[in-house]
Formats: C-alpha cells, sequence, structure tokens
C-alpha cells in the first residue's frame, strides 16, 4: 500500500491520486487509466510523473452517472 499526503491546489481543492480515486470508485486503477485513454474520465492534472484529480471533478462525473459532461477541463 503506497502512502498519499493530502495534496491542494492553490485554490484549496484537494487533488486525489489514481490510487484514492480508484478507492473511491471500488474499481483498480488500472481501469482509471483505461477510461482516460478512451477520453471518458474527467481530465488529470500533471504533476511531474503522477496524474491527480479534482475531488469535485470526479464527485461531479460521480454524480453525473459516469459521464464526461461537466467532468471534464476547466
Amino acid at each position: 500500500m503506497t502512502f498519499h499526503s493530502e495534496i491542494k491546489n492553490k485554490n484549496g481543492e484537494t487533488l486525489l491520486s489514481g490510487e484514492q480515486v480508484a478507492s473511491r470508485l471500488g474499481v483498480h486503477s488500472r481501469t482509471i487509466y483505461r477510461l482516460m485513454e478512451k477520453n471518458e474520465f474527467p481530465e488529470s492534472i500533471r504533476i511531474g510523473h503522477q496524474h491527480r484529480w479534482r475531488e469535485s471533478d470526479i464527485d461531479q462525473w460521480v454524480a453525473s452517472g459516469g459521464s464526461k459532461q461537466g467532468g471534464d477541463s476547466k
């Protein structure tokens, strides 16, 4: 298990790792990257070699039933 400290952007929004997103959604982290490859997942933010997602984008994506509408770039 990898430990990730909480990361926030300059606006105070929590940025989630792929492992954190996968855990919230109850899927394997590879599923997140497969959805990204098909352009069916909210846009990530790159920090070095890592992808991070705004917690609000993931919450909105879930609320929309997993459709990308309203969950992509800001």
